[in-house]
């Protein structure tokens, strides 16, 4: 499981995925959209944990777009958010 930990070439735009957290935006097929329901099934996982472990286990194929199709501007922290008390 270590050995694909970061991202590797894929072709000219895509990196083939290894771990990642922070999922801002991602695109699935049918098939493996179930393959993430069964792993999910109880619910144990957050979703970039879902994610991360299906792909470093094998079980799903990630990429990375490069350059990057999405990105988050910033994460949320008291500092941060728009949120009101």
């Amino acid at each position: 499981m270590v050995s694909n930990l970061l991202p590797k070439p894929f072709s000219k735009h895509l990196k083939k995925a290894g771990f990642h957290d922070c999922t801002h935006a991602y695109a699935v097929t049918l098939e493996g959209a179930k393959k993430l329901v069964k792993s999910q099934t109880p619910i144990v996982y957050r979703a970039d944990d879902l994610l991360s472990v299906n792909v470093m286990k094998g079980e799903l194929k990630g990429f990375v777009t490069e350059p990057k199709f999405f990105d988050q501007l910033d994460f949320h922290t008291a500092e941060t958010s728009k949120i009101k008390s």
